[in-house]
């Protein structure tokens, strides 16, 4: 929206001791004070500044009067004082402390951004959707017992900044609600995610089921929404933060929130409801908003959860575009059946058709009838050791997640037998990675750990080659670029053992910058997905709305929008569902209606985008956010006279048509570049 607002504000005072603590990498302020002072906050109204009985004492000559709650409005002031009571200490042109140990307090992307550019200016406000969590920690003795409050958060405050880090949040700020510690979390700034909504609540499920964090009573709100994320304050005192109705009523939802409650928003529910628990608490009209807003409670993780539900444009019975690719995948499968080992990596940006291509090649293994072991990276699993091997191993040994530990034990006992009895002496190694206790043995008991996890390796290798005694196997890893660095190694270790086996491993991941071991292997081949054509791409919105044609109107938006990527078609198809254009006619088969004139373009697009610009350096962010204001085409001598630096404007452009953001084109005078896909130019704009 544009034209002219009208700003209020209101303001509370009280007057008392506070508790104050120094973590060395944060403060923390508390006490009954705070929570008095944020109590009269809710009641004052637009305009109005409202006291607290503690600082009337202080003010016989000003004017107030006697308000709801027991509290003081003040109704005028003298002009001036004439006394100062306290001493303004003049500003020093340097700052003599240890610049270090001031860094401590600040997030590593914010000490980056001030070292690249220390002014900060109105582009760096930037409009984010990210989910805003306000936790409540109550139970906490300011007052009573300062000492008790030291050691608790000296102790435990850490462990809720390693959750907070786990997952991709960062810690806005800390302050006081009523009687409670309060933080606000956020998700989806300063990186972007796919999953913020699935991230945030992981944060909440892990911080509940804290052992350390139990002595809390926790409590809070989150609401998922487009918030603008911005630097405030003056020249001298300045902070970045986050602001906005997501931010307004995540604060709402915590400030209604019980003990130990988790209130969320209705689009939090909908995205994470495959993987969570969520009672529906009903619908209330918050402060400041007109319309009621539904709301759900956080109950618990799902025990189970379930296989991923296929895409609908990603179910077309027939595949498009692909044909090569399958042709390269058969010839790899007879080799694997012939008895040689194969490697084939799927490379591609998010959304260009990975996983799809992986469900045709499986469907042809299935008929092959090759056995299957499968494992999964995860975008917050870099710190968890082994994690898709783990989920190949609980493949192998048949664990299930409600399986009692001694059953756990009982079947990976049995399997081992069965493959070789000697490796029941290694147990312990196996099971310390699966999370299983076996006792220590003469052979485990003193072991060195470079050793342990060497012989760790062996041992996956030989369950590997057992299980090629049945039928050609194959194992797939998906989201590799996720994986943490020891998967990493016996991913490497395994991938120079398998020439002469009948394995194929089928390894999916986005571009990868490092050059990893299993890629040099003369028996690895790698399959580079590309955006569909245009040809392609109309072939495969007929396939997914069975039509004939499309109205030439949408043909082109569809075309120019998605850019041949078919995850971004699939979004524009389903908003144009959401919104009525694209309606079904009968059972399966689609037509169009409305004014296909205003079409817009989906949230999720955006976000997909966002996050491969969030990946840039800070240098190469700027000069992609700079060029967008330009237009989809510029030349570079535009941007000359924005960087001085030249060397540093190449390198970035350069870096930037690389990762195939930009393209370039040389003209006779100069060089011309321009946005790959426009979707970029609007996400980076």
């Amino acid at each position: 929206k544009s034209g002219r607002f009208n700003i209020s504000m209101h303001l509370a005072l009280a007057y008392g001791d506070i508790y104050f603590q120094d973590l060395g990498y944060d403060y923390i302020f508390g006490g009954g004070i705070w929570g008095r002072v944020m109590k009269l906050l809710e009641i004052a109204r637009p305009g109005e500044i409202i006291l607290d009985d503690s600082i009337i004492p202080g003010l016989e000559k000003h004017k107030v009067s006697k308000e709801r709650g027991g509290c003081y409005k003040l109704i005028s002031a003298p002009s001036s004082l004439k006394k100062r009571l306290m001493k303004t200490p003049a500003l020093k042109s340097t700052v003599s402390a240890d610049l270090n140990s001031l860094t401590q307090y600040l997030s590593i992307w914010l000490i980056n951004r001030v070292e690249l550019r220390p002014v900060f200016d109105q582009k760096d406000g930037e409009h984010r959707k990210l989910v805003s969590v306000f936790l409540h920690f109550s139970g906490l003795p300011f007052d009573s017992n300062p000492k008790l409050v030291s050691k608790l958060l000296s102790d435990h405050y850490k462990v809720i900044l390693d959750l907070i880090e786990k997952y991709g949040g960062w810690l806005n700020k800390t302050d006081i609600f009523q009687d409670s510690l309060r933080m606000l979390v956020v998700f989806g700034f300063p990186k972007t995610f796919e999953n913020s909504e699935h991230r945030a609540v992981l944060f909440i499920n892990d911080l509940r089921a804290h052992p350390k964090l139990r002595r809390f009573h926790i409590h809070g709100g989150m609401y998922s929404g487009f918030s603008f994320a911005t630097p405030i304050g003056s020249a001298l005192r300045r902070e970045y933060t986050v602001i906005g109705d997501a931010v307004n009523l995540a604060a709402r939802l915590g400030g209604v929130s019980r003990r130990n409650e988790i209130l969320v928003s209705r689009e939090i529910q909908e995205k994470t409801n495959r993987f969570f628990k969520f009672k529906f608490m009903g619908r209330k009209r918050f402060k400041g908003k007109t319309a009621l807003i539904s709301y759900y409670m956080f109950k618990e993780k799902k025990s189970v959860s379930p296989a991923p539900v296929s895409r609908w444009l990603s179910e077309t019975e027939n595949i498009v575009g692909r044909r090569r690719d399958l042709e390269r995948f058969r010839v790899l499968k007879a080799d694997v059946t012939s008895g040689k080992g194969r490697i084939l990596g799927v490379s591609g940006e998010a959304g260009v058709g990975k996983s799809r291509l992986i469900r045709e090649f499986i469907k042809e293994l299935e008929s092959d009838k090759f056995t299957f072991l499968t494992g999964d990276c995860i975008s917050y699993g870099k710190a968890m050791s082994y994690l898709p091997w783990i989920e190949v191993l609980s493949e192998f040994f048949s664990l299930l997640p409600e399986d009692l530990p001694e059953l756990r034990k009982s079947k990976i006992e049995l399997k081992i037998k069965k493959v070789n009895k000697d490796l029941v002496n290694w147990l312990p190694v196996l099971g310390e990675v699966l999370g299983i206790n076996f006792p220590e043995t003469n052979l485990t008991r003193s072991l060195d750990p470079k050793i342990r996890k060497q012989k760790f390796f062996d041992i996956v290798f030989d369950l590997i080659k057992f299980n090629l005694k049945k039928a050609p196997a194959c194992i797939i890893i998906e989201d590799l670029h996720w994986s943490d660095s020891v998967s990493l190694e016996l991913l490497n270790y395994i991938s120079r053992n398998i020439s002469g086996l009948n394995i194929l491993f089928i390894l999916v991941f986005r571009p990868i910058e490092l050059r990893e071991e299993f890629k040099d292997h003369a028996y690895y081949s790698e399959i580079k997905l590309k955006e569909l054509n245009k040809s392609e791409t109309v072939k495969l919105v007929e396939n997914l709305l069975n039509i004939k044609s499309i109205p030439d109107i949408l043909r082109n938006v569809l075309v120019s929008r998605s850019q041949g990527n078919p995850f971004y078609l699939e979004e524009i198809i389903k908003s144009l569902i959401e919104q009525g254009y694209i309606t079904e006619k009968r059972r399966n088969q689609w037509g169009f209606s409305g004014d296909l004139k205003k079409l817009t373009l989906p949230e999720n697009v955006e976000g997909v985008i966002l996050s491969r610009i969030d990946r840039l350096d800070l240098v190469e962010r700027d000069v992609i956010q700079t060029a967008s204001v330009i237009g989809r085409e510029f030349d570079e001598f535009i941007l000359d006279g924005v960087y001085p630096d030249k060397k540093i404007l190449s390198r970035a452009l350069s870096n930037l048509k690389n990762l195939d953001l930009l393209k370039v084109k040389k003209s006779k005078k100069d060089m011309k570049y321009f946005f790959k896909h426009i979707l970029t130019r609007e996400v980076a704009y």
